[in-house]
C-alpha cells in the first residue's frame, strides 16, 4: 500500500487567510479534508454564529471550485467539546478510512506554509522513516510584518503517523520525532487580521475552551490595540492568555 500525505483543517472560525493557507499546502498533500463544525464547542461562551457559518461556506465552496477531487469535505452538525471532536475525527474518520502507515498533517485555517520548504521534506515524510515532525512557528502579530516565536512551544508538531491518539491532536507522546530545522517554519496568521474586530470575536469563542487555557478578555484593548510599528519592541508582555509567563519574548520585525 502507498504512504499518503492526507492534510486534515478542522474548521468552524475561518477568517480571512483559509483560502492561502490551503493554497500554501495542497501540493504537499494528496488529500485535503476540511471538517467544518456547524456549531462552536460545547464550552464556547459565544453562540452559533450564521454569519460566520455563511462566510465559511463560500470561502470553501471557492477552494473546492479550485481543488476538486482533491478536497474532502465534511459538515459535521453534531455539538461536541474541543476534545471530543479531536476524539471523533480519529476513531470514526482518520482510523476508519485511512491506513495506519499514512501521514496526518494537522493544518488551522490561519496557518501558512511555504510550498517550497514543504517540497523539500515530501520524500523524507514518505519514506516512514520518522513518526512525527515538528516545525518552527512564527505567531505574527496585527501586522504581516511583525511576528514572535510561540511563547509556550515554538516548535509546533504538524505532520504525524494516522495512528490513534486519545489527547489533544498535536500532543503525541513515544513518536519518533524529527524537528526540523530552524529556517524552516510556518506563519500563524492568527493575530493579523484586516478587521481587527474579528479578533476580538475570535477570543471570544475561544474564551475557556481552548484545551483547558483560560483566555485574558481585556487583552484586547489593553496590549492589542496599543501596538504600532514604533512601539512593537517595547511589548514583552504580549501574551493572551492568563497562565503563560509575564515575562514574553520581543516582537520581531521583519
Amino acid at each position: 500500500m502507498d504512504r499518503k500525505i492526507i492534510g486534515l483543517s478542522v474548521v468552524y472560525w475561518a477568517d480571512e487567510w483559509f483560502f492561502d493557507c490551503v493554497d500554501s499546502v495542497i501540493d504537499f498533500v494528496d488529500e485535503l479534508i476540511i471538517w467544518h463544525n456547524y456549531y462552536p464547542y460545547t464550552t464556547s461562551s459565544e453562540p452559533r454564529d450564521e454569519v460566520q457559518h455563511e462566510k465559511v461556506l463560500k470561502i470553501i465552496e471557492k477552494i473546492r471550485q479550485k481543488y476538486g477531487d482533491k478536497i474532502k469535505y465534511i459538515l459535521n452538525k453534531k455539538s461536541y467539546t474541543s476534545a471530543g471532536i479531536t476524539d471523533l475525527i480519529n476513531k470514526d474518520l482518520l482510523l476508519d478510512q485511512y491506513s495506519n502507515e499514512d501521514m496526518i498533517m494537522y493544518i488551522d485555517t490561519d496557518e501558512i506554509f511555504i510550498p517550497e520548504q514543504l517540497k523539500k521534506i515530501r520524500k523524507l515524510v514518505l519514506s516512514g522513516k520518522y513518526d512525527q515532525y515538528k516545525i518552527f512557528q512564527k505567531h505574527y502579530i496585527k501586522y504581516s510584518d511583525l511576528w514572535m516565536p510561540c511563547p509556550t512551544n515554538p516548535y509546533q508538531t504538524f505532520i504525524t503517523k494516522n495512528v490513534y491518539k486519545p489527547s489533544y491532536i498535536r500532543n503525541h507522546k513515544d513518536l519518533k520525532t524529527l524537528t526540523l530545522p530552524d529556517d524552516f517554519f510556518y506563519k500563524h496568521m492568527a493575530y493579523c487580521q484586516k478587521d481587527w474586530n474579528d479578533l476580538k470575536k475570535k477570543l471570544m469563542n475561544t474564551v475557556n475552551c481552548e484545551h483547558g487555557i483560560t483566555i485574558d478578555v481585556d487583552w484586547y484593548e489593553n496590549v492589542f490595540l496599543k501596538i504600532t510599528h514604533d512601539n512593537y519592541h517595547e511589548f514583552k508582555n504580549f501574551s493572551y492568555i492568563k497562565e503563560f509567563p509575564h515575562h514574553m519574548p520581543f516582537i520581531n520585525k521583519e
